[in-house]
Formats: C-alpha cells, sequence, structure tokens
C-alpha cells in the first residue's frame, strides 16, 4: 500500500541524444473482502492458565471479528485477540479460529489448538515432557541416551532412559528448583522399566555437599507396565527458601545393560495447592448387540495427574485403568451390567455414576435407552495402529456429521455424515494411510458439539 501514487518514467537514449517520458502515477488497489496476514499459532498452557489466540487480517474499510470455539460464536469475543478462561485439563485439544468480515465479505482463519498439560500445579518445568528434554538433565558414567518417545500412558510423550552400559552414577534431574522450608510437598510420577528394575528419587542440594532438602533415596518399585507413584515429605535442610534444588531420579545400582527406564507426568507441587478430583462428566448409559463393545469415558475435575480403576458391578475390571474402558464383546448375560469408575490423585478419590450396559440379541445396538444428552467417547484403543473405535450418544434424531482433523485443523476424513436415529452409535476409523501423530475429531449434531484427540502410533 505505501507504493500507491509514486511516479514512474522513462528516460531513453542513444549515443548522442536522449529523451524523457511523462510520468505514470501507481495507484495500489487494497483488497476489498478480508484476508489473513496471520492465523492463530497453537498454545501450549498448563491446568488452570489462560491462552491468548491472535489474528492478523487487511481488507476495505471497518473490519470486525467473531471468535470461535470449537466453530461455535464465543459471547463478546469480537476483537484481533482471544483470550481464554483459565483451562482445564479436559480444554486440551479444543479449537480456536476467527471469522473476520467487512462490507465486502467473510473469511475464516484456520484453527488454533489449545494443548494443556498438568504444569500448572507442578513447581517443576515441562512436567509431561510434551517440551521433549527441555528442563531436564542427564548423567551416565556407564553409556546410555536420555530421549523422548510417544509412549506416555495418557498425554502422547515420556521420557526413555536407554541404558547402554551400566554405570554407578546414572541420573536424570532437574535443577535449579526453588522450594520454601518447612512447606509439605507433594511428588508423584508415572514410571515403568522394561527389566521391573526400581529407581530411587532424592531432592536435594544441587551443589556439594549434596544434602537432602527433605527427599532422600526413597526407593520406588518399578514394574513392565506403567504404575503410578507418590510420596509427601516436609521441604527441610536450609533455612527461608532454596533456590539451589535438585530433583534427581537415580538409576544407580538398579540399571543394567540393555534397560530402558521411562518416566512421565511428574509433579513436584505444595500439598496444599492439591484439589482432590471430582467428577465433571459421568459415564452414560451404552446400549450394544450381542458380539459389540461398548466405550464408557469419566472427565474429573481437579488436580491432575488422575489415575483411574473400572469396576464392573462393584469389582475391579483388569487393565480398565484409563479414563475410557472398552467392554470385551458383550454376551446376553452382561445386560443389566453396571459400569462406573473411582478416580484417584494423590490427596483424594471420586467415584462416577454407574453406567448401566444394555445388550440386545439382534445384534444391534438396542436404542430403546434413550440417552440423556448428547455425548462424544474417547476413541478406544488411544494410542492405536491404525484402526480405533468412536462412540456417540444422540438424546434426539439428529443430523451428525463426525469428522477427523489434523493438528492444524484441517480436515483430514468425514466419518459420519447423514440423520441418525437417537441412540448409541460407534464408528470405526481406519489411519492406515496417514502418518503418526496427533489428530482431533469432532461431532456436531443438533446444536451439540465436541472435539477430542487421538493419538496415533506407528
Amino acid at each position: 500500500m505505501a507504493d500507491s501514487g509514486a511516479l514512474f518514467r522513462c528516460v531513453v537514449s542513444n549515443g548522442s541524444v536522449s529523451t524523457t517520458s511523462n510520468a505514470a502515477r501507481l495507484t495500489v488497489i487494497g483488497p476489498t473482502s478480508p484476508q489473513f496476514t496471520h492465523n492463530p499459532v497453537d498454545q501450549l498452557i498448563g491446568v488452570g492458565q489462560s491462552a491468548t489466540f491472535t489474528v492478523g487480517a487487511i481488507g476495505a474499510g471497518t473490519l470486525t471479528y467473531q471468535w470461535q470455539k470449537n466453530s461455535a460464536d464465543i459471547s463478546g469475543a469480537k476483537s484481533a485477540s482471544y483470550t481464554t478462561p483459565a483451562a482445564a485439563l479436559v480444554d486440551s485439544g479444543t479449537l480456536y479460529r476467527c471469522v473476520v468480515s467487512n462490507g465486502s465479505g467473510t473469511a475464516t482463519s484456520t484453527n488454533g489448538i489449545l494443548k494443556v498439560t498438568i504444569g500448572s500445579v507442578s513447581i517443576l518445568s515441562n512436567s509431561g515432557f510434551e517440551r521433549g528434554t527441555e528442563s531436564w538433565a542427564f548423567y551416565t558414567n556407564g553409556s546410555g541416551a536420555y530421549t523422548v518417545v510417544p509412549a506416555g500412558p495418557w498425554n502422547p510423550d515420556a521420557a526413555r532412559i536407554n541404558i547402554i552400559q551400566e554405570g554407578g552414577n546414572v541420573q536424570l534431574y532437574q535443577s535449579p528448583v526453588t522450594l520454601e522450608t518447612g512447606a509439605e510437598y507433594l511428588l508423584f510420577f508415572r514410571g515403568l522399566n522394561s527389566s521391573g528394575h526400581d529407581v530411587s528419587v532424592s531432592v536435594q542440594k544441587h551443589a556439594a555437599p549434596f544434602g537432602s532438602y527433605g527427599l532422600l533415596g526413597q526407593v520406588f518399585n518399578l514394574d513392565t507396565a506403567w504404575k503410578d507413584f507418590s510420596t509427601q515429605f516436609t521441604a527441610s535442610g536450609f533455612t527461608g527458601v532454596a533456590t539451589d534444588t535438585r530433583v534427581m531420579f537415580y538409576l544407580a545400582p538398579y540399571d543394567s545393560a540393555n534397560d530402558n527406564f521411562y518416566i512421565d507426568d511428574v509433579v513436584l507441587a505444595k500439598v496444599s495447592s492439591v484439589a482432590p478430583p471430582a467428577i465433571a462428566s459421568h459415564p452414560v448409559n451404552k446400549g450394544v448387540g450381542v458380539g459389540k463393545t461398548a466405550v464408557f469415558d469419566v472427565v474429573a475435575s481437579g488436580t491432575p495427574p488422575f489415575s483411574y480403576q473400572w469396576q464392573k458391578n462393584g469389582v475391579d475390571i483388569k487393565g480398565g485403568t484409563g479414563p475410557s474402558y472398552t467392554t470385551p464383546a458383550a454376551v446376553v448375560g452382561d445386560n443389566g451390567a453396571l459400569f462406573k469408575c473411582i478416580v484417584k490423585n494423590p490427596v483424594g478419590n471420586a467415584t462416577s455414576n454407574a453406567a448401566t450396559l444394555n445388550v440386545s440379541t439382534t445384534g444391534l445396538a438396542d436404542n430403546r435407552m434413550t440417552p440423556a444428552s448428547f455425548a462424544l467417547d474417547q476413541n478406544y484403543p488411544n494410542p492405536f495402529n491404525p484402526s480405533t473405535t468412536i462412540g456417540y450418544a444422540l438424546p434426539a434424531a439428529s443430523y451428525v456429521r463426525l469428522t477427523v482433523l489434523s493438528p492444524l485443523g484441517d480436515e483430514v476424513t468425514q466419518l459420519v455424515n447423514s440423520y441418525q436415529e437417537a441412540g448409541y452409535h460407534q464408528v470405526r476409523f481406519d489411519a492406515g494411510n496417514l502418518a503418526t501423530g496427533i489428530y482431533f475429531y469432532r461431532i456436531t449434531a443438533g446444536g451439540f458439539s465436541q472435539t477430542k484427540k487421538l493419538l496415533l502410533v506407528r
């Protein structure tokens, strides 16, 4: 636009004479309908924090802005930037975009994805390793490697320490960390070892002499599957505030050649800042045919990370330890079975309402038990390769659109685009032609819209 009004002329000459043309004026006409100079970018925040999304746009006349959350207008969000309310973990995967209009037209930005981690209550940085190896250091006097891999139990990533040659001093640690003397702290982490070997954890002074700051060499018995571990301690060994603290996972003398240690969701927080869980969304009744599976899920509020234990008719289900649970193929005897989930964190627990499994002998989902509300289940299995099942509930006959989106919010495939009767429905998603990574799936039906994320791991 700065070139508008510039004058251009040409001087023509030969060996003996020259002449100059008249000047011509350049008029630059700006775009009439809105165009984006930049789109919203993904935001990574902790639980309880807010994120700000912004757009840049040009166009003729006055531009108006309307932000949308999962394609629905946000009341009052009418500027070039939008700041979210304090986020909960369940907000992770929410899509934000902006519709910009003027008298000549309308343009819609691409989606920015809100990613929420557990880091806000933890005084550690990069608690879930979602920012790679950042903030954590690895040392061994043997040989080995510290990497971040897509192997986390709930969040996609986890730390992996591969022991090539065992050493007598092997540690994964973070420093500096700030502690307050006399304060009660909670340490929580998830871990496993490929050989079932142990690990010890210390919270200590970072420099010699390496004295304890309240936790020294506590041993945790790792398994070959993910387990949750926690302990509480009183910060001590210093006065006032310590800013030279090291939080250390010590792998020796338990390590051996070819061992793989996996660590995730490391939380160090004041006990007073951790709230017990509450059930934000209870599992809903499901109807399936004989030989079919049903997916139940639960959403918890409070301070993550959470642990889950599903029960069938009051008895713990082996392996039912995630926010979603998929039943085995149903038999007639499962009709009327009650499924509920106990959600725990290190300071408390909460039990969901029981949901009923209704099994039809026709081989089709029995929709006589009409859902009380719209719902979108977490896909199962998750992570998956190469296919997974997505379930959803319709309290009334509705036109349903179920799509899979890329991390940038672009549509990858359309799973459902049709009018469907009230009831419980399932659809299979085959990702055989897609690359490893995080994707999102979104349902819109009868004014209801919800987006969840899934992880494809090859």
